[in-house]
């Protein structure tokens, strides 16, 4: 009779542990499951958010761009100067101070002022973002320390 308990207390055990490994099993998934979804839930918030940025940004490009009396291809222009350098978000950014620091008269010279710092940026192993930058800046502020990054040498003696 000993034999039989101790048969049915092993055959419960293994099944138990059975049930356990089952059960730890399951909580694993579950777990990566719950970590997949936020996951995606932060991917989606950042998302929104950025979608947001490019509205506002956007909007304000607009409405510059119009004051400014750019066409609707401005934008296009822009783009192809960099040829597609830099993305479509921070170029908004860039021309919108270009065009708050009144730097340009039309969007032909904007884009060819984003063109020459793209270029100028490139053989001197800049980006398009910090060649653009350092242009608008330096001609908008008048700074030749912005300029020099670009190799541009100005002679504040000369008239």
């Amino acid at each position: 009779m000993p034999n039989f308990f101790i048969n049915v207390k092993e055959k419960g055990a293994k099944k138990a542990a059975g049930n356990i490994g089952s059960l730890t099993g399951s909580i694993k998934k579950m777990a990566a499951q719950v970590a997949i979804a936020g996951v995606a839930m932060e991917t989606m918030r950042k998302a929104v958010g950025r979608s947001a940025e490019v509205e506002g940004v956007k909007r304000g490009f607009d409405n510059l761009a119009k004051s400014a009396g750019f066409s609707t291809k401005a934008f296009d222009r822009f783009k192809k100067a960099t040829d597609g350098t830099i993305d479509n978000l921070t170029l908004m950014k860039k021309a919108n101070a270009a065009m708050l620091l009144g730097i340009t008269d039309s969007e032909e010279q904007m884009a060819s002022m984003f063109d020459v710092a793209q270029r100028l940026g490139q053989s001197l192993g800049i980006d398009t973002v910090q060649s653009i930058d350092s242009l608008v800046t330096g001609m908008g502020r008048q700074s030749k320390l912005m300029l020099d990054n670009l190799g541009i040498m100005v002679d504040t003696n000369k008239s």
